[in-house]
Parts: C-alpha cells; structure tokens; sequence
C-alpha cells in the first residue's frame, strides 16, 4: 500500500482547545482530546481521501482533582493509550492567542504534559490551528462548530453528528492531519 495509508491516529482535543494525537494501529485512525474533559475518536484511513468512523466519546476528569492530579492522570492516561495503540504520530491544535489568562495556564500546563508522553513515546509531533483545521474541513477558517460537526459527519459518511463537541473536534484534527499528510506525501512523489 502507499505511505500514509492504512494507518491510524490518536487524537486528543478538549473543551479548551487543545491537542490531538495521531497514531498508527491496526489501519485506525483515533483522536483523543484532553483537557479536563477528554474527547476521543477513532478513525481508519483506508485511501487517498478516504477514511472510515470506528469509535468515539469522552472520558471525564473530576473537578475535584488538582491540579497536579488532573495532569497526572492526563499523563497515565495518554501513555496507556499510546501503548495499546502504538501511535506514529502525534498531532496538537497550535496553542495560541488565548482571551482569558486563567485559561491559558492550565492548557499549556497539559499541553506540556501532552508533548513530554509523545516525547517519551518517540512520536512525531505536528500542530495545526483551529483556523487550519477549519478551513481544511470546511473551506471556511472561520466556520463555527456545527460546522464542523456537519463536515466531520460527511467525511465519515455518518447518518448523524458525533456528539458532544470534543469528540467531533478530535475527529477533525485527525481528519485535517490525514489530508496534511496526504498532500505531503503527493509533493514530496
């Protein structure tokens, strides 16, 4: 099969925007968003401009937890399913200009976190803005999030849109990285 075929991606995603993995596994194709709520999909890339939908949905942190609890169990968490997935790639939403400070803290405090277990990992990582993201789905930058429900559900030939938001968001970013990778792959052909 061609290079970039056949593989699949871990992504993750939160309701702070924030990153995504991508990984290589049994032709799948998984985002998984994280944050305090994470956001997981599954997706196979079959061919050229075609991927298929295998799983997605979330799994919550506790509001309860530290913050050094949280990123804990975000690290446990993540080198877990790079392990049961043997991820080739990892790939984040660009961290980027941020309205609230008190935002921005805790998402680049796991983002951190996030770039260290694909660093032990030896994983790749690459990062697009929502922007990028958008746009590759959309063909608008500035498209909202319905959106992107609605284009992630196209490409994947879904009947429905994946809910709630983070596990779309998650299956968009893998869905972006795959079509990076395929123009990639054509140019460098």
């Amino acid at each position: 099969s061609e290079p970039g075929f056949n593989q699949s991606y871990l992504a993750w995603f939160s309701l702070v925007p924030l990153f995504i993995i991508l990984r290589s596994c049994s032709n799948q194709i998984q985002a998984i968003l994280t944050g305090f709520i994470f956001g997981f999909g599954l997706i196979r890339h079959k061919a050229l401009g075609e991927v298929e939908y295998l799983n997605s949905g979330v799994i919550h942190t506790s509001k309860y937890l530290t913050m050094g609890q949280r990123l804990s169990m975000v690290r446990q968490d993540l080198r877990t399913l790079i392990t049961e997935n043997e991820p080739m790639e990892m790939a984040l939403e660009a961290l980027f200009y941020f309205k609230n400070a008190k935002t921005i803290i805790p998402v680049a405090q796991a983002r951190g976190v996030i770039i260290e277990v694909a660093n032990f990992k030896n994983l790749e990582v690459f990062e697009y803005t929502p922007s990028q993201i958008k746009l590759n789905l959309t063909g608008n930058g500035k498209a909202v999030k319905y959106d992107i429900q609605m284009a992630v559900a196209r490409i994947l030939n879904l009947a429905s849109l994946i809910t709630p938001d983070d596990a779309s968001d998650a299956l968009a970013i893998a869905i972006c990285h795959t079509r990076f990778k395929e123009v990639s792959s054509r140019i460098s052909n």
